[in-house]
């Protein structure tokens, strides 16, 4: 019997099945066996036969001895009642205090027991892990440190708890759009949503019986801590205090929830008791107003809290153990007390093994995340677990390892590919204009604005992390930009990231709006500090952003009381109401860093430095400057080259191939060109006619010439060709005809890595590039002028591999290059037609199987083709398409994807990809697929064309806008 599939509950309940199966699971008791020693080993000798024994006999000595020895331990065991009898009443005096007193001990000495190991004693560890711009959760086995990825939704998923008995793991999630509560189980794969509520829930947590989660929830514009059911019914509100109250964590003994609130002006660890005396009370247990702490963590034992300490932008854990004692005086009251709180080191985010005698805790350095096993007894007794560019965060560790089938499960689901967030295309380090290399300009409608330009080597990450913010703030905020570029002749400090174009200043004029639109929130790194900025989401309605969870910092209460004067500020006095969106959070995933405040930045505003955004990716700043300037005028301005800069510098600059400008044209099917005036006002250069060898093609060449056009013949002979004797050769010597006659470029064959253009069994990367070296070598000889294309292989995933029928187009490419054919071609020739979403999508596509496979999606396609040449050779689009239905006959069923794509639809993503192929720099060519084709039996060649019926084109204008804009 198959698996049942991953299911979406639409109601408040759990499916039968499955909440049966929980409960069972959970209630099903422990099976011990009865400890029955051998008696051959009872007293250390070997077993005697009892039979026929002889009776014991004892002297008279002996039996006053004897007597003597019970009636000592009868003693003993009377002195012990007593003492029990004595501890059982004081135990049991235990009445509702909220005074805490800190005391700094020294943890006891740990017990007689098991050896401990930095990696606890097994099961395994479920974590958040952001990377690539989204959060999923990933788990580690302890014994085998295999990593499995349990959740791979688009959305973000993160908060991962598991349930007592290790078969669920439930976490807080984006995917149904707004934050809600999921639980998966791990084996059967089913998922299902526990909470339906509009705005935020998140971090849950496990009562010790599995029959309740504790969680944090955001309502009536207050984040509080609430309970539920564990199949999401009756929900029930714990907290109330205005301020925000997150991260609960379950005691193990189910009596108390440590939870993190920030009532106290800064995040101090309460606990609310939900059983027995003190049900109801809420207890400051670190009450420390000088620091923060967060991430509380409970010991297996419930004896103890770790929990992450920050001050001065550092963050250590601290463990100490929670007990009752009695406070002195007449009326002697007990009280609840943090004792034995001691420094267990750096990092954040603890959890404890389940023996109870290591921590796991979250250090970043470098960049990177790891999450690091220590024991708390053995000095120096720590590992690296498991390390990772991206931001690691709330490990929870479960005593029960994933099982085999529920590790199969996670891996099977795991996507093999996943888009990037964004491609940054690097034009060629050609001069833009007579000074200054590598800058391209922003988007300005105005174009009044000569400073809005960035470096071409980031100006791709910053219009993506633009689109990102819009997407999820709902507003364009990073449209507007008060700086990027800033000439070097206006500003002399070094390392001033503007000069090199490496920089961006925010628009701060939101944050003086009334309400603002932008909050600050200050961070102490050590000396330095630093801004992470909040943008308030356009809709509050819990679909954008979540709220927050500390006080913002108020820049204008420095004009308020001299000492808020004195301090640059102060932390507002509320945490104000309503979800945002971190873009600091979301700039770091893009690449942009925040930089810290400048020293005079309490009195003086321009040194706040809040809106400054930066992207270095570890280039030095001398060597930045170089990307821009020539080494000549740094030097002029800022002084000699430091070290091998200078040696660096005298070396010229690379360049890409490039054969000429940037140019375009269109495959024509009427060779005479009733459309060049449509064609030319679209920009176009350039015509493309297929001919067959070995047709003589010298009037059609004379055509376009005589109409200012150059041309591209694409050749192609009948596939059985390539088995002949002597093949190559013909043909090369037909090509250099072609050339002979004024062919501008020549595309060597049509697509011949599939057998309708190529003999299958003869299908190979290898045979081609010696058909395209002959013909290389033979046109050369004839006309240097005439460009050689290497043929646009068809753009498929139907083939794994190179194979007699067909050759995978990613293979065939690497296997031309392998051979050398680099060699043999001045351009790559591209053919992309299969395009239903925009150009700079990547993902989308109707047609994707969800392997966005790079044949549905642009840009994608232009770079794997690009990089598998190593960046030698320029692409040559020969063919570049989009199919439209509109005014024309139904599209036969395999282009059932194309039918909903319009006219207009047509023309913006010709535009769009014309102008993402010219500003990356990779493309020498495009040539539009096509102009005027009609309805060939089943293939809609007509769909494609953009003289579209009527005569009109609305693509030709689109072009002209993107031609005629500047560089």
């Amino acid at each position: 019997m198959s698996d049942p599939p991953v299911v979406h509950s639409e109601g408040r309940s759990f499916p039968q099945w499955l909440w049966a199966a929980m409960r069972n699971s959970l209630r099903r008791p422990a099976i011990r066996k009865p400890i029955t020693p051998d008696a051959s080993c009872a007293s250390g000798h070997p077993a005697r036969s009892h039979g026929g024994a002889s009776p014991v006999v004892l002297s008279a000595r002996a039996v006053r001895l004897l007597a003597l020895l019970v009636l000592a331990n009868a003693l003993v065991l009377a002195a012990l009642g007593i003492a029990l009898y004595r501890a059982g009443v004081a135990l049991s005096i235990r009445p509702p205090v909220v005074t805490v007193v800190v005391t700094p001990t020294s943890l006891p000495s740990p017990t007689t027991g098991p050896t401990p190991t930095p990696f606890g004693s097994g099961g395994v560890v479920a974590f958040t892990l952001r990377r690539n711009g989204n959060s999923d959760i990933y788990a580690i086995q302890q014994t085998t440190r295999e990593i499995v990825r349990l959740t791979g939704d688009p959305a973000e998923d993160r908060d991962p708890a598991w349930s007592p008995d290790g078969s669920l793991l439930a976490f807080a999630s984006r995917r149904g759009g707004n934050w809600d509560i999921y639980l998966l189980d791990l084996e059967g794969g089913a998922l299902i949503r526990l909470t339906r509520y509009p705005g935020f829930d998140g971090g849950p947590t496990w009562s010790p019986d599995g029959k309740r989660i504790a969680f944090e929830s955001y309502r009536q514009d207050n984040l509080d801590i609430y309970v539920m059911d564990a199949d999401g019914n009756n929900v029930q509100r714990l907290t109330t205090d205005p301020a925000p109250d997150t991260s609960p964590a379950w005691s193990p003994d189910g009596s108390a929830i440590a939870f993190v609130s920030y009532r106290n002006g800064n995040q101090d660890i309460f606990l609310y008791f939900v059983d027995g005396d003190l049900a109801g009370t809420e207890i400051n247990v670190t009450n420390s107003p000088d620091v923060n702490e967060s991430d509380p963590a409970w010991s297996p034992d419930g004896k103890r809290l770790a929990y992450t300490l920050s001050r001065a932008g550092y963050a250590t854990v601290q463990v100490s153990t929670l007990e009752w004692a009695a406070r002195g005086g007449p009326q002697a009251q007990p009280l609840l007390r943090l004792s034995s709180t001691d420094l267990f080191g750096s990092g954040s985010a603890p959890t404890w093994a389940p023996d109870g005698q290591s921590l796991l805790t979250v250090y970043r350095r470098a960049g990177r995340s790891y999450l690091i096993a220590s024991s708390l007894y053995g000095w120096g007794l720590s590992q690296e677990i498991y390390s990772d560019p991206g931001l690691i965060s709330r490990p929870v560790w479960s005593p029960v390892p994933l099982s085999a089938r529920a590790m199969a499960r996670a891996r099977a689901a795991e996507p093999a590919t996943e888009p990037s967030l964004y491609t940054e295309f690097v034009q060629s380090s050609a001069s833009t204009t007579e000074t200054l290399r590598s800058l391209v300009y922003l988007p300005d409608p105005s174009e009044q604005y000569e400073w809005l330009r960035l470096n071409d080597r980031v100006d791709d990450s910053f219009q993506a992390l633009r689109r990102r913010v819009a997407e999820e703030a709902g507003w364009d905020y990073l449209s507007t930009v008060a700086l990027a570029w800033q000439p070097m002749e206006n500003a002399e400090q070094r390392h001033n990231w503007h000069l090199c174009g490496r920089a961006v200043d925010l628009d701060q004029s939101p944050y003086d709006e009334t309400p603002p639109r932008i909050l600050l929130v200050r961070e102490d790194v050590g000396n330095e500090t630093y801004w992470r900025v909040y943008l308030r989401a356009a809709r509050q309605d819990g679909s954008l952003g979540e709220p927050l969870r500390v006080a913002p910092w108020d820049l204008k209460a420095r004009e308020e009381d001299a000492r808020a004067a004195a301090q640059g500020g102060r932390p507002m006095e509320k945490v104000p109401v309503g979800y945002y969106v971190d873009l600091t959070a979301l700039a770091a995933d893009y690449g942009w860093e925040r930089a810290p405040a400048l020293y005079r930045w309490r009195y003086f505003w321009p040194d706040i430095n809040w809106w400054h955004l930066q992207k270095t990716e570890g280039v030095d700043w001398w060597q930045c400057m170089l990307e821009v300037y020539e080494p000549e005028k740094v030097q002029a301005v800022f002084g000699p080259l430091p070290g091998g800069l200078a040696a660096l510098a005298e070396q010229s600059p690379g360049t890409l191939a490039r054969g000429g400008p940037f140019e375009i044209g269109g495959h024509v099917w009427n060779l005479d060109l009733p459309y060049a005036d449509k064609m030319r006002q679209a920009g176009m250069t350039w015509v493309k006619a297929q001919v067959r060898y070995p047709q003589e093609t010298a009037p059609v060449i004379g055509a376009a010439h005589r109409r200012g056009f150059k041309i591209l013949i694409g050749t192609v002979g009948p596939a059985g060709m390539v088995t002949q004797q002597g093949f190559e050769e013909n043909f090369a010597r037909w090509a250099a005809r072609l050339a002979a006659a004024g062919a501008d470029a020549i595309e060597v064959w049509n697509e011949p890595n599939v057998d309708r253009e190529w003999q299958p069994g003869y299908i190979s990367p290898e045979a081609y590039t010696r058909l395209l070296c002959a013909t290389y070598k033979a046109v050369k000889a004839v006309n240097p002028n005439t460009l050689i294309i290497a043929a646009a292989p068809a753009p498929t995933g139907a083939f794994d591999q190179c194979t007699p029928t067909g050759c995978d187009d990613r293979m065939f490419l690497q296997g031309i290059y392998a051979a050398g054919g680099a060699d043999c071609m001045d351009y790559l020739g591209v053919h992309y037609n299969f395009g239903a979403t925009p150009p700079s999508a990547v993902s989308g596509h109707p047609a994707d199987d969800g392997r966005h496979h790079h044949s549905w999606y642009f840009l994608p396609q232009m770079q794997l083709y690009y990089n598998i040449f190593g960046g030698t050779k320029q692409l040559f689009y020969t063919e570049l398409g989009y199919a439209s239905q509109e005014g024309v006959p139904p599209f036969p069923d395999h282009l059932w994807w194309a039918r909903e794509t319009t006219n207009a639809q047509q023309a913006a993503w010709l535009a769009e990809a014309v102008q993402l192929a010219r500003e990356s720099g990779l493309v020498r060519a495009v040539i539009i697929w096509n102009i005027d084709f009609l309805r060939y039996f089943d293939d809609p060649q007509d769909g494609f064309a953009i003289i579209r019926p009527g005569g009109i084109c609305p693509a030709c204008n689109a072009l002209r806008t993107v031609m005629t804009a500047r560089p």
